[in-house]
């Protein structure tokens, strides 16, 4: 790279030390020229016209030598090379991308504005046909130790091959730059993994006097999923004389001083590819041990290519579906406005913001698994775990699947299954603990939707808020209560009270009338309940007796024709979700007669 002028002399240093023989022999083969030429142009012209044609060749000979003097003493000036890494195969799924030029200045822009930037991909190297590849970038520099000037960033290069040119004055040996490339899918925001980075760095070369100068040192890592930090794999450059060592890239020159001068000059090219996908890469920016006194120095550096898969992100939380109501004992059998009319209630969706929020959960033993549907929640998709839900966890009760596409090829459908710990006091479902996910084409983001297309969200409640309240009441009579269960033979203007308090005295031989009403004071329909009561057998036995047990509505009754024997069960039915301040309800009625007999 073309540095400060006061690395004039370490200049003339290099020429002599590496090219000097190069000079002498083409001083040498010049000279032979010029006498060749001179002689003939004695013996051919003896007159005073002799010495302008003389002159003439003289000059032009002197020019030739200047230009390769030039040329020479700006070190090898060899092109710019295409990065061989790009060559490497992309797995099946994957489409091979290559960062089109115009994007360099997306990807400056991403530092300017600190965020995220859309940038375009090619198909090939060179080519004008966009990748359909939905990618962001983010670059991001973070300095330690440097002046407060002689710093840019910038783009440099060429317009075919344009990069992002980072300058910095380094104020220590200690001082180095951290230069960090970010990916993201732009169609959902969420990291992505790009494979096969293909990625150069130029004018990595020195200029060191007596300490003093600069001797570029770079190291080029990545982030993988699962294997943490990794370093690239230097591609082999033709003509170029980087080198990597255990702490980076820097030229193998062993001069003082080897300078790049050319833009994109191949001899300080150092090209990598990295084998794991990465979500990031980072080139640290410093000095050789060979510097104490560093001064203003440069890289480029190009994106060359990479692979993008397409993720799929399932995405979900278990969570309390109170709707910020406490879970009581006082309040379990609450029918009132407190449960009806709070909408957030009970009504499986996860409301995590505005008044009577809910909140995510966590637990030891609750887990998420990412499935195939199959028998018994199904096997997991290869290359996924069943996640802990944690009280620890961050975000509180979430879950996240990320699953390469190429490993969901011919998938129709997934589910998401939740596995409960046992004995939770969570025990209460509001949503099914099975969700199925159809995939669709080109839709690679699974989340709950704020229309209610898709949840994929588990819905927990404590049994103190259930949605499903049971109130069972009772009333003694003299064994005369009505069919309709409204009034006493006889005396039918006498209105049984029925009423939950107990019943403390009561006569062997009376009868005593049960009513339980099953009550829905959530938000979701329940569906298939079932109400069983069993009757006393000790220390008095009690019996069924007429008249039959009667359902409000009729079809909740099972003994239509017959009286129940030791225990009643009615027939499954649903409850609809509240639409007001008032549960929706049923209610089963029976009558028994309070033994006689002691039970054994």
């Amino acid at each position: 790279m073309h540095k400060m002028p006061y690395v004039l002399n370490s200049i003339i240093s290099q020429l002599f030390s590496e090219y000097i023989y190069r000079v002498l022999a083409l001083i040498a083969a010049m000279s032979l020229m010029l006498v060749s030429n001179v002689s003939s142009a004695f013996m051919i012209y003896h007159t005073a016209n002799d010495m302008p044609s003389y002159r003439r060749h003289l000059q032009q000979m002197l020019v030739i030598v200047g230009v390769l003097l030039f040329s020479l003493a700006s070190g090898s000036a060899f092109a710019f090379e295409n990065n061989p890494g790009s060559n490497a195969v992309c797995p099946a799924g994957s489409t091979k991308g290559f960062l089109s030029s115009g994007s360099y200045s997306d990807v400056l822009n991403s530092f300017n504005s600190k965020d995220y930037k859309n940038v375009s991909s090619q198909t090939t190297f060179s080519g004008n046909t966009t990748a359909n590849i939905s990618l962001k970038i983010k670059m991001s520099i973070d300095d330690i130790g440097i002046e407060n000037s002689g710093n840019n960033t910038t783009i440099s290069g060429t317009t075919t091959n344009p990069a992002i040119d980072i300058n910095r004055n380094f104020n220590s040996p200690a001082s180095y730059s951290n230069i960090t490339l970010e990916f993201q899918d732009s169609k959902n925001g969420k990291v992505t993994y790009l494979d096969k980075v293909a990625l150069s760095v130029f004018d990595i070369d020195k200029s060191v006097s007596s300490r003093t100068g600069w001797d570029d040192l770079i190291k080029i890592t990545g982030v993988t999923e699962n294997d943490g930090i990794i370093e690239g794999t230097l591609q082999t450059i033709p003509n170029s004389i980087v080198t990597k060592l255990t702490n980076g890239l820097q030229t193998s020159s062993t001069s003082n001083s080897y300078n790049c001068t050319s833009s994109l000059q191949s001899a300080c090219q150092g090209s990598v590819l990295f084998n794991k996908p990465v979500k990031s890469v980072t080139l640290i920016y410093g000095n050789t041990n060979n510097v104490t006194s560093p001064t203003t120095q440069r890289i480029q550096l190009r994106l060359d290519s990479y692979c993008y898969t397409p993720q799929y992100t399932f995405t979900g939380f278990v969570f309390n579906d109170n709707g910020g109501i406490p879970a009581i004992e006082n309040t379990r059998q609450d029918i009132t406005s407190t449960f009806t009319s709070n909408s957030n209630y009970f009504n499986g969706i996860f409301d995590s913001s505005g008044n009577n929020r809910d909140s995510g959960i966590g637990a030891t033993g609750l887990q998420v698994r990412l499935t195939n549907c199959g028998p018994n929640g199904g096997t997991n998709i290869t290359g996924t775990t069943a996640q802990n839900i944690l009280e620890t966890s961050v975000p509180l009760g979430q879950y996240k699947f990320m699953v390469p596409a190429s490993l969901l090829v011919g998938v129709a459908k997934i589910c998401i299954v939740q596995v409960e710990p046992n004995n939770w006091e969570y025990n209460v479902d509001t949503t099914s603990n099975v969700r199925e996910v159809n995939l669709v084409a080109n839709v690679f983001d699974y989340k709950t939707e704020s229309d209610g297309s898709r949840n994929l969200d588990f819905g927990e409640v404590q049994a103190n808020n259930a949605s499903l309240v049971l109130i069972k009441s009772q009333y003694g009579h003299s064994c005369n209560i009505n069919s309709n269960y409204n009034g006493t033979s006889g005396t039918s203007s006498q209105i049984p009270v029925f009423s939950i308090a107990e019943i403390k005295e009561i006569d062997s031989g009376k009868c005593i009338a049960y009513r339980i009403e099953a009550y829905n004071r959530g938000h979701i329909d329940l569906k298939d309940i079932q109400i069983t009561d069993t009757l006393q057998t000790a220390p008095i036995k009690s019996v069924f007796v007429s008249p039959l047990p009667l359902g409000d509505p009729i079809t909740i009754n099972n003994n239509v024709n017959t009286l129940p024997v030791d225990k009643i069960v009615s027939n499954k039915f649903d409850l609809l979700k509240t639409t007001s301040s008032s549960p929706t309800k049923a209610t089963l009625y029976f009558n028994t007669k309070y033994g006689t007999t002691v039970n054994p």
